[in-house]
Order: structure tokens, then sequence, then C-alpha cells
């Protein structure tokens, strides 16, 4: 028989071990279903890249090796230069009806409108226009900066400018902020349709390219 001082020892012992398999016990199952956690590095500053830099680390991540050459604003009479003559800008005549299901069946209530035909408009502007909004996108909140009424032309007009600030809750080292203008009839007495127009605010004295001649006539937004 031991005798009592190695007994508490052994039992010491046993114990220490027993407690260190309790503490090992959770990596070993986590291990068994993956790689254990690993502790979160601190966020890396974000790079800085050219214009040109952004483009070509783009260009190689989805492995294209060039681009086709778009129309050239700076030259009326190149072979690829920008088309102002809506009459030669309609290759395709027949769009398709926007009021017919992709099955052939004619869009007859409001309810088949919401729930089937246009899903399939946004999914075709989706996948060929503007590409899918990925599941994780941050949260944009909206703010109204200024609001100012001004004339389109001849239409009296409420501009509102619109700053959405994005969630960079998951990387503080980048902030977005988008810049909107909203546009409204002054004169509206209820609810009016809204065009999205994607383009760019250029800086004050901003001078056109040589060659070019705006149209003439009423704008689109008129």
């Amino acid at each position: 028989m031991d005798q009592p001082g190695k007994t508490t020892t052994r039992l010491a012992i046993f114990f220490k071990r027993a407690a260190s398999l309790i503490v090992v016990t959770p990596a070993i199952v986590l291990s068994s279903a993956g790689p254990a956690p690993q502790k979160k590095s601190p966020l890396s500053l974000p790079v800085v890249m050219t214009a040109e830099q952004d483009h070509q680390r783009m260009m190689e991540l989805l492995q294209i090796k060039s681009l086709r050459p778009g129309a050239n604003p700076n030259d009326a009479k190149a072979a690829n230069a920008v088309n102002y003559d809506e009459s030669k800008a309609n290759p395709y005549p027949n769009l398709p009806d926007a009021l017919l299901l992709k099955n052939g069946r004619r869009v007859t209530s409001a309810r088949i409108w919401w729930s089937q035909r246009r899903p399939e408009i946004v999914a075709d502007f989706d996948r060929e226009v503007y590409g899918r909004v990925p599941k994780n996108v941050p949260k944009v909140n909206w703010e109204v900066a200024s609001t100012t009424n001004e004339k389109n032309g001849e239409v009296p007009v409420i501009v509102r400018k619109l700053v959405g600030h994005a969630d960079n809750s998951s990387y503080p080292g980048i902030s977005v902020d988008l810049q909107l203008t909203l546009t409204t009839p002054a004169n509206a007495a209820g609810p009016v349709p809204v065009m999205m127009d994607f383009g760019f605010v250029f800086p004050p004295g901003f001078r056109p390219p040589s060659g070019f001649t705006p149209p003439t006539g009423p704008t689109w937004q008129e």
C-alpha cells in the first residue's frame, strides 16, 4: 500500500491531467470539423493605387487580356466616333414587350406584373447590365444634404442632393459616400416616376473635347 504522501501526490497528478483533458477536449472536437479558429489579426490599411494600377489589377484578377476599344469622344471623324444621331442608334428596333411574360402569357393584372413580369425584367438587368448584388452588401444610410429650386430647361424643378453613407463597420479603414441627385417637377401634384441616370459630375471649368457638338432641342429630362 502506498504511503499517504505518495497517494496524495498521485491523486494531484491525476486530477491535473484530468483537468488538462477537459480543457483540450473542445479543441479536439473543433479540429474534427475543420481547423481551429484563428485569432483575427488587425485589419491592414487600404492599398492606395492609381486608376491605372487599379484597372490593371482588376484585369489580372478577372484574367482579361485586353478590352475592346469604346467610342472615341475626341474625334468626330474617327471610325469609332461617338454617335449622337438617334436614327443610327437603333440596331434592335423590335424591343421585348414589357407586358409579355417569357412563357408567352400576357400581363393582365397588377399582381402578375409585381409577382412575375417585373422580377423577370430585374433578373435580365442583373444578368446583362448591372451585375448581381452580393448577399452581404453593406447597408447604406441616406441623408438630404441640400434642397434647391431650379429649372431644367423651362421646367421648374426641385433638386435634392443626397449622400449615402455605406456601413464600413467591417472595414473602418475605408469610408464610402455615394452622391445622388434627385430632381422632381416642382409643380407635381402627386407621385411621379423616377428615371435613374448613371453619370459623372464634371468639375467647374470643364470643357468638352474638340469636335463635340452638343445635341439640340429639349433634354430627355425635360
